[in-house]
């Protein structure tokens, strides 16, 4: 049987629920740890647009079909209090070590943060624009 997950300070289970109103909650710790390390750094709240995703919703909103939402891995974030550099700024100085994926959603309000367990670092700007690099092996 597997521990409940604890849901940092700043943090609470229906922000992760999917949106649909279906409850579904995949949400994964590393997800939640990263999460957690961001928002200390950061100094103030950031706020989930979309955490888990079912695949009638990820259909609706147009999502990948192996979008990270899907499985609990992906979280779309804003910090109202902080210019979107600054905030970036704070993802990216984290970013090494805990995230893998980076990009802005598609209306550009808010950015996507995916933890991925496979050794690769993505960041996408637009559709036109992505950049994939990886990883030196430790």
């Amino acid at each position: 049987m597997t521990e409940p997950l604890v849901y940092p300070p700043y943090f609470r289970p229906p922000e992760f629920a999917c949106k649909c109103g279906c409850g579904l909650n995949r949400t994964q710790p590393e997800l939640l740890n990263f999460l957690h390390l961001l928002r200390s750094s950061a100094g103030y709240p950031v706020h989930v647009i979309s955490g888990t995703r079912c695949r009638t919703h990820n259909a609706r909103v147009c999502g990948s079909r192996t979008s990270r939402h899907l499985e609990g891995f992906a979280a779309d974030v804003i910090c109202p209090y902080l210019p979107v550099p600054v905030f970036l700024l704070h993802i990216f100085n984290l970013y090494p070590k805990h995230i893998q994926a980076v990009g802005f959603t598609k209306d550009a309000q808010s950015i996507h943060l995916a933890y991925q367990p496979v050794r690769r670092i993505f960041y996408r700007i637009s559709r036109q624009h992505s950049y994939n690099f990886l990883k030196e092996p430790r």
